[in-house]
């Protein structure tokens, strides 16, 4: 399967750690070293799947000098931007915030982060991109001439603006709930590559058994939400490079990108609905957190987004519980999550039209008392979990939203019908 985000659908590599860095051709985690006479000899294969996931990560950092580590996350540059960049030193001291919230656990998946910059014709505000590989780490894009203003600012006046620094937020959430989808990494990389391989026959049975993000009966809900509004249009019938852009247009309840309800990316398959609702929960926990937002008022301009929506309600309201468990006891982030999830609580029940003696208040009052949430964004990520073999030559479902997104745009503009 192909769960990408972003402009470029490129696979996503289920290997890890590095020595050296340049960029290598995105591989797909499903291109996996096969087991076949491996299984005779147990130990023979255990040592050639370790070899090529050393040498993945290898091939993944090429080139690429280490220069900082946050919370044991390694920040690899490559040669796109110098080290002494003072773009390059923003950015790293805007992840700071960023991984500061995240749990460990999470952090430690993440393993590490390349940054690599592009200077890019475009005039589309798209200023970062990611991409997950999993068991691996992180690919982030930075396209220095997509800032504010479409200008190539060689330092900012006071750092990074805040409504740039969410989105590279959102960026690094999306990458990173991608790189825990499929469960932790295994002992044996044999056994770890023979489970990634299950996924190319159905992701969706794949998260189930491996995940450990979501509670089974909580997953099954999910999957219940997402059949009932049209379920994912990729599967194992229908890769991710056939989909349609159109077949992202118009459903609810599934999770959306570029701060446009308009577009469901989550409808493509279950790892990115997963990765796009999570994202919105990080995001808002990260400017109640970073920001020092209002909670009330953070989640609620969430949720009006997509009023009457009780399916995506929910998954944000699972989000928040599964998060939860991820935290330790007394941290500022399980209070918060709870305090989420009354609130989703109760806007589910007000969008029923009963609030069986709960709070009345309705989400556009708790706005109004609060003023609404920071953080319009627009926002494409490349995406996790992708492919091993290449697309090169067809246009994969965010290609073709890419090449439209004038249109999109505009939509935008307009406002969720």
């Amino acid at each position: 399967m192909n769960p990408s985000r972003g402009p470029k659908v490129g696979p996503s590599n289920p290997e890890s750690r590095v020595k050296g860095g340049t960029k290598v051709s995105r591989r797909s985690f499903l291109k996996l070293i096969g087991l076949g006479t491996l299984l005779s000899s147990p130990g023979v294969g255990e040592y050639l799947a370790r070899k090529k996931h050393e040498d993945t990560t290898n091939k993944l950092l090429e080139g690429a000098t280490l220069v900082e580590k946050i919370r044991g996350i390694e920040i690899y540059v490559d040669n796109s931007l110098p080290e002494d960049s003072p773009l390059l030193q923003e950015v790293i001291e805007s992840l700071k915030p960023i991984i500061s919230i995240l749990p460990n656990e999470m952090v430690r998946r993440m393993r590490f982060i390349r940054l690599k910059t592009f200077l890019n014709n475009s005039t589309l505000i798209v200023p970062f991109e990611g991409e997950s590989h999993v068991d691996v780490g992180i690919e982030l894009e930075i396209y220095p001439n997509r800032f504010k203003n479409v200008v190539y600012p060689n330092r900012f006046e006071n750092g990074i603006p805040p409504e740039i620094e969410d989105r590279l937020a959102e960026v690094v959430f999306h990458e990173g709930v991608h790189s825990i989808t499929l469960g932790p990494d295994k002992l044996s990389r044999l056994l770890r590559n023979h489970e990634l391989r299950q996924c190319q026959y159905s992701l969706k049975e794949c998260i189930s058994s491996l995940t450990n993000l979501i509670d089974k009966e909580s997953l099954e809900e999910w999957f219940r939400i997402s059949e009932k509004n049209g379920g994912y249009v990729s599967n194992e019938l229908i890769p991710p490079d056939q989909v349609r852009g159109e077949d992202l247009f118009g459903h609810r309840n599934f999770g959306y990108i570029l701060d446009n309800p308009k577009i469901r990316y989550g409808r493509l398959n279950p790892a990115e609905d997963i990765a796009c609702v999570f994202e919105k929960i990080l995001s808002s926990l990260y400017r109640v957190i970073h920001r020092k937002e209002n909670s009330k008022a953070v989640i609620s301009a969430l949720l009006s987004k997509t009023p009457g929506e009780t399916g995506l309600h929910k998954k944000y309201l699972i989000a928040c519980e599964s998060l939860i468990g991820w935290y330790e006891e007394n941290s500022d982030q399980r209070k918060i999550l709870r305090e989420f999830i009354k609130i989703i609580k109760d806007a589910i029940i007000i969008a029923k039209g009963t609030t069986n003696g709960q709070s009345t208040q309705t989400i556009k009052d708790t706005i109004k008392a609060k003023g609404t949430a920071n953080g319009q964004s627009i926002q494409t990520n490349q995406g996790a979990i992708k492919r091993q073999e290449t697309t090169d030559g067809q246009e994969t479902p965010l290609k073709s939203l890419m090449r439209r997104l004038d249109k999109i745009r505009e939509l935008g503009r307009k406002g969720p019908s």
